[in-house]
C-alpha cells in the first residue's frame, strides 16, 4: 500500500467495501471508482482496475 501511487491508494481502501473473496469484475470496479470520483474517466480505467 505504502509505495502504490496516491490515485491508487483510494482505489485500493474502496475495495474494502466487499467482502473477503467477493469477486467483482474490473470493467465493473473501474466504472465505480470513475463513479466515485476516485479516478477521471478520460484514463484508460480497465488498466488503472488492473494495476
Amino acid at each position: 500500500y505504502d509505495d502504490l501511487p496516491y490515485y491508487l491508494k483510494s482505489c485500493f481502501v474502496y475495495c474494502c467495501i466487499y467482502p473477503k473473496d467477493y469477486e467483482i469484475e474490473r470493467e465493473t470496479l473501474a466504472m465505480q471508482w470513475v463513479a466515485h470520483g476516485l479516478i477521471e474517466e478520460g484514463i484508460d480505467v480497465e488498466a488503472t482496475a488492473i494495476q
